[in-house]
């Protein structure tokens, strides 16, 4: 479309028209995405924390017991990246793992003082983020987003 950026001219780069891949949806999809993660990497970083571990953390403060395996799956990632994200964040002493009341070996993810006290710090960060983000669009404009943006990972 006349007058939107392509390319690197949408990050604020010189001119590189995209030609044909203009017209590739996953190509737009992706460029969004890596815009948006860059973006809260950038917001995130006086915390220390990454997208990942703020998720982590978000789901265990409003799940207390969240099974890893359980967050692994709802934020769509392997087991071993999980396994990461968790042990960076109990080496920091965000999170513990403790026995589910359940039984067996399954371990529930629970913040610690100093989690809860990051998590209010990271939802800040997330408010601020998510204003950045959607301030573009109006509220009609967001729900439709959000729905088709599901429809691609449900």
């Amino acid at each position: 479309m006349a007058g939107r950026p392509t390319g690197a001219d949408a990050r604020g780069g010189g001119a590189t028209p995209l030609g044909s891949l203009e017209t590739v949806f996953g190509l737009h999809v992706g460029l969004a995405h890596s815009a948006i993660i860059q973006e809260l990497k950038r917001q995130l970083e006086p915390l220390q924390l990454t997208p990942k571990q703020t998720s982590l953390l978000w789901l265990s403060g409003e799940t207390p017991g969240i099974a890893q395996a359980d967050v692994a799956r709802l934020l769509l990632v392997d087991r071993a990246t999980m396994l990461g994200i968790t042990n960076k964040l109990s080496r920091r002493g965000l999170i513990e793992r403790r026995p589910s009341p359940n039984g067996g070996r399954r371990l529930g993810l629970h913040l610690t003082p100093d989690g809860h006290a990051m998590l209010v710090r990271a939802r800040e960060v997330i408010a601020r983020h998510e204003a950045w983000l959607t301030d573009r669009f109006s509220a009609d404009e967001l729900g439709i987003a959000m729905e088709l943006l599901k429809r691609i990972y449900r």
